[in-house]
């Protein structure tokens, strides 16, 4: 019997009992009421054993498919785990190959001062980065290239922008000079 069978059948014996002529002190009014009565009753109680095991079996199913789902979680999980390490591991080796690789392409091209490249597909060229302000000795700044830190209390830092323009007017700073020529390789 299929559970939404049981239902039905358990409504309609739970009626049956309900119909049945009682007398004062609730029981059956004769004999043949009394068997009905009997008769019913035992179906019922058949009927409740059957739903029981129905519903016993059901969630035995649910449980043994909630179990066998988390066993293929885990693994899942275990592989992607493997799948990602190799991954990022892969990934971290291509990035030390390719930094590599461009910093050849670009100390060759720097040390033959080479005009840039066209290839079919990009271009290969030197930029020149534009100069930094390189502090060497902090104490040695005049103090009109210091900036007061409102935040900190009579701190003071060297002011970068102030010093970077002088410099470049060709003011002679003590503690700050320009940086050397850089390069960084572009690929276009």
């Amino acid at each position: 019997m299929k559970l939404y069978e049981i239902n039905s059948v358990m409504r309609a014996l739970m009626d049956t009992l309900s119909d049945l002529p009682l007398n004062a002190d609730g029981k059956p009014l004769d004999a043949a009421a009394q068997a009905e009565h009997d008769a019913a009753l035992a179906a019922f109680e058949s009927t409740s054993n059957d739903l029981r095991t129905k519903l016993r079996a059901y969630v035995g199913y649910a449980l043994e498919l909630r179990v066998q789902r988390e066993a293929r979680e885990a693994a899942m999980d275990a592989i992607a785990k493997n799948v990602l390490q190799k991954m990022a591991a892969a990934n971290e080796r291509d990035l030390k190959k390719e930094a590599w690789l461009l910093g050849a392409v670009q100390g060759t091209m720097q040390s033959m001062a080479m005009a840039p490249i066209k290839c079919d597909e990009f271009t290969i060229a030197l930029q020149k980065l534009p100069k930094t302000v390189v502090i060497s000795n902090e104490d040695a700044l005049p103090s009109e290239y210091l900036r007061t830190i409102p935040a900190v209390a009579e701190s003071t830092a060297p002011d970068k922008k102030k010093i970077l323009a002088d410099l470049k007017e060709g003011v002679v700073i003590a503690g700050a000079e320009l940086s050397q020529d850089a390069y960084k390789l572009a690929v276009k």
